[in-house]
């Protein structure tokens, strides 16, 4: 996949479980960028397999000290009840504040709801979109529905894709980036897809069936050095 996005722009992945969301992140940023580090908070048999194959397995951000390695699979285990969530919530705090601190990575939430309300880092998240945005960083939010998060949040986003869409998605969506995407994502079916690239308002329709075929031409269009898409794509997979 020849997809590229410039340093400070961000990604946003909607899909529930077996859209292809998960496939499509682990693509994107393991070929275009070299500083990673996803943020994980269940297991996957796929992990290290299938997806974030080379990537460094953590439990602590201390671990992103070694400099041996750059890109990393964060992992914090859950605690006992009632305290279940502490050490979570507590690496992904210190995550945000080193990320943010050093500049230059890109950050995926793989379960961003997860993050903002379980682990209570909304704040921190959205400090990275926009603070962070002058430092190079780049946050990938990986959502099973836009109504996840707040229409701020997915403003943020440079590069939306939606597996999924209905009328309340359709309509977060488009007041939320534009009305034509929002009602593209309205009349998603099946394992059709929506990508919107927000620089030249420009939304590429598909079926995640031929994933790759379908995005490898359509994302190579996007110019990373003028920020722009340079074809006009219509119409593609099914």
């Amino acid at each position: 996949m020849t997809h590229r996005w410039l340093p400070g722009e961000h990604v946003t992945v909607i899909g529930q479980t077996g859209s292809g969301k998960t496939h499509l992140i682990n693509r994107l940023v393991s070929e275009n960028r070299n500083f990673i580090v996803v943020f994980k908070t269940k297991e996957d048999p796929e992990d290290g397999k299938k997806y974030w194959r080379g990537f460094k397995r953590i439990e602590s951000v201390r671990g992103l000290d070694d400099t041996r390695y750059s890109r990393f699979l964060l992992m914090p285990p859950l605690g006992r009840y009632p305290k279940q969530y502490e050490h979570q919530e507590r690496e992904a705090h210190r995550l945000i504040q080193k990320v943010f601190k050093q500049g230059k990575w890109t950050v995926v939430f793989d379960e961003r709801w997860y993050a903002e309300n379980i682990l209570k880092v909304r704040a921190g998240i959205e400090m990275l979109e926009t603070q962070g945005r002058s430092k190079g960083i780049s946050v990938v939010s990986g959502l099973q529905r836009p109504v996840e998060i707040s229409r701020f949040a997915l403003s943020q986003a440079t590069h939306v894709f939606s597996f999924v869409g209905d009328s309340r998605d359709g309509d977060t969506l488009g007041r939320a980036t534009a009305k034509p995407f929002g009602q593209a994502v309205m009349t998603l079916t099946g394992h059709d897809f929506a990508y919107y690239y927000k620089p030249a308002r420009r939304i590429v329709l598909g079926n995640s069936a031929g994933l790759g075929a379908v995005l490898e031409p359509a994302l190579a269009a996007v110019d990373s050095a003028a920020g722009r898409l340079e074809a006009t794509i219509g119409r593609a997979g099914g």
